[in-house]
C-alpha cells in the first residue's frame, strides 16, 4: 500500500513539476505582465511624436502597448524616485538581459557558419553591449537620441520660445551622457520582449541593434 502510494506521489510530482516547466517556458517566450499607466503625465507634445518617429524607425514591429515605449524613452531624473516604474528603469534589467542573450545567439551562429575564422563571439558580443556601441545605435541607427526625456530635456523646452532658445536645447541635447543613450537601448529591447515576447525581441536585436553596431565597429 505504502509503496503504490509513493509511486502516485511520484507520478503526480513528476506531472506537477513538468506541467510548471511547461508553464515557465511559456511564460518566458510570452509575458503578458499588467502594464500599469504612467505615474505621471509626459508632456503631450512629446508624447504625441512618438508613435511617428517610432513608425519610421521600426516599420516593421508592431506595437500593442505603446506605454512600454513612452517609459523607454523616460529617463528616471525626470521624475521622482517613487516614480521611477513609469521610467526607462523599470525596462532595462530584463532589456539586458534579452540583449545579451540575442547577440550571444546571433554571434554564436555566425560564427558557426564562417567556421570561427576571424571572429571572436565573446569579444564580439561584449563590444556591442558597450556605451559607446550602444549610443551609436540610437543616434545613427534609429535617431531616436533627441526624444528622450529628462528634466533637464524639459526645461530647455519650456525655455525654447524663440530660435535662441531651440537653439540652446539642441545643443544641449548632444551633450545628454551616453549612458542614457544604452539604458535607452535596453529599455527599448526590453519593451519589445514584454510587448510581444522573446522570439520577437530577438528579432527586433538582430534587425534593429545588431546591423547598426556593426557599422559603428567596423565602419565601412
Amino acid at each position: 500500500m505504502q509503496s503504490t502510494t509513493s509511486r502516485l506521489l511520484a507520478r503526480s510530482a513528476s506531472t506537477f513539476a513538468q506541467t510548471g516547466a511547461r508553464q515557465t517556458v511559456e511564460i518566458v517566450q510570452l509575458p503578458k505582465p499588467m502594464i500599469p499607466s504612467l505615474p505621471f503625465v509626459p508632456p503631450p507634445r512629446w508624447a504625441a511624436l512618438i508613435p511617428g518617429r517610432l513608425d519610421k524607425a521600426f516599420p516593421a514591429f508592431p506595437r500593442h502597448r505603446g506605454i512600454l515605449f513612452l517609459k523607454a524613452l523616460i529617463h528616471p531624473s525626470y521624475t521622482t524616485e517613487s516614480a521611477t516604474g513609469g521610467t526607462m528603469a523599470s525596462l532595462c534589467p530584463i532589456g539586458q538581459a534579452v540583449l545579451q542573450h540575442s547577440i550571444q545567439c546571433a554571434v554564436a551562429n555566425a560564427a558557426a557558419r564562417s567556421g570561427g575564422a576571424n571572429l571572436n563571439p565573446k569579444r564580439l558580443a561584449q563590444d556591442i553591449c558597450t556605451e559607446e556601441t550602444l549610443s551609436a545605435v540610437l543616434k545613427g541607427g534609429w535617431g531616436l537620441d533627441d526624444l528622450i526625456l529628462t528634466d533637464a530635456v524639459i526645461k530647455e523646452v519650456r525655455d525654447a520660445r524663440t530660435s535662441k532658445g531651440l537653439l540652446r536645447m539642441s545643443a544641449f541635447r548632444t551633450t545628454i551622457p551616453i549612458s542614457y543613450h544604452r539604458l535607452c537601448v535596453q529599455a527599448f529591447v526590453g519593451a519589445v520582449y514584454l510587448d510581444s515576447g522573446l522570439d520577437a525581441a530577438m528579432r527586433f536585436v538582430n534587425s534593429h541593434v545588431i546591423p547598426p553596431a556593426i557599422d559603428y565597429l567596423v565602419p565601412q
